[in-house]
């Protein structure tokens, strides 16, 4: 592997680290903002914890921070698979 390819995952990496402390900020302050109860609510439609006709009902009642926390969730979920996916080509490479 050449030096610029390093580099590049090398940079990619810290920018997605970087990401992920974002979004976990986010989460934080939604959740402050949402409290406790509606945080497990909003978690177990996030997880399909709910059978279809209660999470319909659920997304209804949704409103704009209801649906900002699962946006968040969603963008730490992909963040997180693509800081993983750079970790193991980095040590495919055998860079590290």
């Amino acid at each position: 592997m050449n030096k610029a390819d390093k580099a590049f995952i090398e940079e990619m990496v810290r920018e997605l680290d970087c990401s992920i402390k974002k979004w976990v900020e986010l989460e934080k302050r939604l959740t402050l903002k949402l409290g406790k109860e509606r945080t497990e609510e909003l978690s177990e439609l996030w997880l399909n914890e709910l059978v279809d006709e209660e999470a319909d009902e659920f997304k209804r009642s949704m409103d704009y921070l209801d649906k900002k926390l699962i946006w968040v969730w969603a963008n730490l979920q992909r963040t997180h698979r693509y800081r993983a996916e750079a970790g193991q080509t980095y040590m495919k490479l055998n860079i590290v």
